[in-house]
């Protein structure tokens, strides 16, 4: 489906009349949804004969697509900083109160799973919807969904747990790593094509051949706008200048792409190490409970504990906080956390290498 941004790109830049370009989409089994206001445009530079609103609207698009960049970079800042509490931090206290009030344990988990997931569906809401670059289907939540299989396994020992959400990830790991790889490789395939096209001495099919303009399944959502600019503007007609316009937007947009996943990287990188200290306070906090029970100190002081429940909580914090630090990371990189396998088999091995060093620290100082 062409969208405002998508078809900006494609009527702006060619010689042919708005309304030919509408009808060659509906031929040729392209669809599309555009608002009145671009409708409206199109319409005036029919009449007019020139391409000056339709440019207009699309530089005007482009400047607040930037604006809304410096807007999310903001408000994302914000998000990440609460994420890292309520995620990370936050945890710590809670396992904590399991030595004095065992039973706020379950209700306070709940209570943070749940404002965890309010903050990576606003990260999803305040990305903006025009950069979504990647198509996700079906395939993308089945696989999504996957790794929750493990929540299943409590009551195994938490370090197989782990490994089992890694495992439950590798399918959606494969599948998104291929699939993003993919589509990174189209959007420099686009860039070359327009590098290619603009700088060319002579008719742009003899730069590029049609049949690779339109070929092909096409996985980013800016792709077919491109290659139907670059085809419909070689099979109409179009000036070098207006040429050098489409590479100029094009590669704005890409630049915003590429802040935006830069961003998300660094942010991903940095909430891994908290996700090995969330990891080891959970190990140390379980052996402590553990050592507690065995000599019965929190029931002579009138505190009933189920450590094996309060382990289990544990454990599924833990994984939950594997999977919604995937999602974070997938929202900020492309606006959906559907593609968090990208991320949680990474996760899922910090916070195993946190578990880990706190039974090994504890068999040492043991």
């Amino acid at each position: 489906m062409l969208e405002d941004l998508e078809l900006l790109l494609l009527l702006s830049y060619t010689e042919a009349p708005p309304s030919h370009v509408f009808k060659w989409l509906e031929e040729h089994g392209y669809s599309y949804k555009a608002s009145r206001s671009l409708l409206e445009a199109a319409r005036s530079d029919e009449e007019s004969g020139s391409r000056h609103a339709l440019r207009t609207i699309l530089g005007e698009k482009v400047s607040r697509l930037e604006t809304k960049l410096e807007t999310f970079s903001r408000k994302s800042e914000s998000l990440a900083e609460i994420f890292s509490i309520t995620l990370l931090s936050a945890p710590l206290m809670l396992y904590s109160l399991a030595l004095f009030n065992p039973r706020m344990v379950a209700p306070l988990t709940l209570a943070l799973m749940t404002l965890n997931a309010v903050i990576i569906f606003t990260y999803s809401s305040v990305y903006p919807r025009e950069l979504r670059a990647l198509k996700v289907g079906p395939i993308q939540v089945i696989l999504a969904a996957l790794p929750f299989a493990s929540l299943a396994l409590l009551s195994l020992p938490p370090a197989l747990v782990l490994a089992a959400l890694a495992a439950f990830s590798l399918p959606g790991f494969l599948y998104n790593f291929t699939l993003v790889t993919r589509v990174q490789r189209e959007l420099r395939e686009n860039l070359e094509l327009l590098v290619r096209v603009a700088s060319a001495p002579f008719h742009a099919f003899k730069t590029v051949k049609p049949e690779k303009l339109l070929a092909g399944k096409f996985v980013s959502n800016l792709t077919p706008s491109v290659r139907l600019s670059l085809f419909l503007s070689a099979y109409w007609g179009t000036d070098r200048e207006a040429m050098l316009g489409l590479k100029n937007t094009y590669e704005k947009i890409l630049r915003i792409l590429h802040s935006l996943q830069a961003r998300a990287l660094l942010n991903g990188l940095t909430n891994l190490v908290g996700l090995f200290l969330l990891g080891f306070a959970s190990s140390l906090i379980s052996q402590l409970l553990e050592s507690i029970a065995r000599v019965e100190l929190l029931q002579s002081v009138g505190v009933p504990a189920d450590v094996r429940g309060l382990e289990q909580w544990f454990l599924a914090y833990l994984l939950f906080a594997c999977m919604a630090y995937s999602g974070g990371i997938s929202a900020l990189s492309f606006g959906t956390p559907l593609l968090l396998p990208l991320w949680l088999p990474a996760a899922a091995l910090a916070a195993l290498a946190g578990l880990s060093a706190g039974r090994n620290l504890v068999i040492i100082h043991g």
